[in-house]
């Protein structure tokens, strides 16, 4: 009999100690799935990028419903093109938040598309992590709201253009960049110019900046000026296509001068474009697909088989990641997903981003600054026989 009384007193204490946690973190996740807006540019000038991360998206939302869903609810990632058009982004932004309305949102790589974006998600107070996006100043704009899981180029760039100097001996470098996307425009205007200035590194045509725009495939006219220029290095403010077919009329007209680049340069399409052209060629970005963390090595094999041999990258790891950084916050924090919570479930998403210490994922470990940037280790990167290593 007074094993029986005992029994029930662990039973009410369990009871009561159950309620007590529901009632602090808010209740089970409710619903029949977590919906989160997923934008790439799966068309357009950077279709392939889109497309790779399109992958790692599907990965990472396979892996969480494999494994019981968040909170034991499935995942579904509601995909959409926004042809890396700021306008199509805001009004693929407007659908999530209004009409689907998704608990936050994910994707968006351009930093073109990501500045509005960055606004609406601080308008309609609905949180945002960019998996690629790393012109310095947009995570501003969105007011706490909007964070990225990258460091934003001025803390790639530099160490990469010290590294540069170092490595080749250069004391004088020709500048070329694309003038029409937002991230490249940038990088040439601003981080370059800034880079070189911190290693004692002067740019030649400072005042005259060779500029192309994003889907040119003939530079001509480009490497003509180079080729009447004095420069030691050369370097390119652009994504991988572009910068790849730059440096092969380059090399065609026997200007060999080595070159340094963005992590625009991070894909599967420089090398694959370039060939020999982009031997040598560095940048600097906050992941390195032969890191021995058994976590990566896991995420880039796989992407791997999914992608017949394709490189993991940045964006890639970027896009996975973020989804597992939901998960844990809206597991952690306590979101319901019950319709009528959704604005109090978004804010408390919010508070658990910024809130995030030392989460490690396939990237390595994450957190957010101040300004909602992450907070990365940065790698120095080399194209050696076709493929992506760190550079020595």
């Amino acid at each position: 009999m007074r094993m029986n009384k005992i029994k029930l007193v662990f039973v009410v204490a369990a009871c009561l100690l159950l309620i007590f946690v529901v009632i602090a973190n808010g209740g089970p996740i409710k619903g029949p799935a977590v919906k989160i807006g997923v934008q790439l540019a799966t068309s357009g000038p950077t279709a392939s990028y889109g497309k790779m991360i399109t992958v790692a998206a599907k990965m990472a939302e396979e892996e969480i419903n494999k494994a019981g869903g968040i909170g034991g609810i499935p995942l579904q990632l509601i995909f959409a093109d926004n042809r890396a058009d700021p306008g199509e982004a805001v009004l693929i932004t407007r659908k999530f938040i209004a009409q689907d309305r998704v608990l936050a949102l994910g994707g968006i790589f351009n930093s073109g598309p990501f500045e509005p974006i960055a606004a609406q998600a601080a308008e309609h107070k609905t949180p945002v992590i960019s998996c690629g996006s790393v012109k310095p100043g947009i995570t501003q704009i969105g007011k706490g709201w909007a964070f990225r899981n990258t460091s934003t180029d001025d803390k790639n760039v530099v160490p990469t253009v010290e590294f540069f100097k170092k490595k080749n001996n250069i004391k004088t470098a020709a500048l070329v960049y694309d003038s029409k996307g937002a991230w490249a425009k940038n990088v040439g205007e601003v981080i370059f110019p800034m880079a070189c200035k911190k290693a004692d590194i002067t740019i030649v045509n400072a005042d005259k900046p060779i500029t192309y725009e994003w889907g040119d495939i003939d530079f001509s006219a480009q490497v003509t000026r180079l080729q009447g220029l004095k420069f030691d290095g050369v370097l390119i403010g652009g994504i991988a296509p572009e910068g790849a077919h730059i440096l092969k009329e380059m090399r065609r007209r026997g200007l060999n001068q080595p070159a340094c680049g963005a992590l625009g340069w991070f894909s599967p399409d420089f090398a694959k474009v370039g060939g020999k052209a982009v031997e040598g060629a560095v940048f600097g970005v906050g992941f390195w697909p032969d890191n021995p963390d058994p976590k990566t090595q896991r995420f880039v094999k796989e992407f791997a088989e999914r992608t017949n041999g394709a490189e993991a990258n940045y964006r890639d790891v970027g896009m996975y990641d973020s989804l597992f950084i939901f998960k844990h916050v809206i597991e952690k924090y306590g979101i319901t997903n019950d319709p009528g919570d959704l604005e109090k479930d978004r804010d408390l998403i919010r508070k658990g981003i910024k809130e995030l210490k030392d989460f490690q994922g396939a990237g390595g470990k994450i957190a957010f600054d101040e300004n909602g940037d992450g907070i990365k280790d940065t790698y120095v990167l080399v194209i050696k026989n076709g493929r992506v290593v760190k550079a020595e």
